[in-house]
């Protein structure tokens, strides 16, 4: 009898996905930038709260001098790095993959028979059973930033039970 916790290795299919999701994002920041503000580490903007320079920080994280030398004087312009992009991308995705599979387990922990089928990009359908009930679980994968700038994936569902629409704390109540 297979759980989410007995497939937890068909998730990890969805680490390319994220990472590409993640690289597409810091690449378009790095072009909005760049078309706004010139180069990354050239901006010098007008206080503290000047939107520029609060990304123009983020994006620090993932840039290398342009003269390609390990240290620069501020000033200097900066060109995106793509291994650490690479390398970011990677561990967001893992522990996105990591997080969204825990949060799983708690809410279709009764599930039975699962399997990951009509994988299509960043969605998918859980199938499974709850007692004699046929269970489908309609997931997305949504890239979003905080206010603070940070990345984070939301994975909204939709569960359906024997093919009509449940909320969530129905479904929990299903397997008692």
């Amino acid at each position: 009898m297979s759980t989410i916790t007995n497939i937890k290795s068909e998730f990890d299919q969805f680490v390319p996905v994220i990472k590409a999701q993640v690289v597409e994002h810091l690449n378009a920041s790095f072009d909005r930038f760049e078309k706004e503000y010139g180069k990354v580490g050239t901006h010098r903007g007008n206080g503290a709260w000047d939107h520029g320079r609060r990304e123009q920080s983020r994006l620090h994280a993932f840039a290398k001098f342009e003269h390609g030398g390990s240290t620069g004087r501020s000033g200097d312009p900066m060109v995106r790095n793509p291994e650490r992009i690479d390398i970011f991308a990677q561990k967001c995705a893992e522990d996105q993959v990591v997080g969204f599979v825990a949060k799983l387990e708690k809410k279709l922990c009764d599930l039975t028979d699962c399997e990951v089928v009509d994988v299509k990009g960043p969605s998918f359908v859980i199938r499974g059973n709850v007692g004699n009930r046929h269970v489908v679980v309609r997931q997305d994968i949504i890239l979003k930033r905080s206010s603070k700038g940070t990345l984070f994936n939301q994975f909204p569902a939709r569960i359906y039970v024997d093919g009509k629409f449940t909320p969530e704390s129905k479904f929990k109540g299903l397997g008692a």
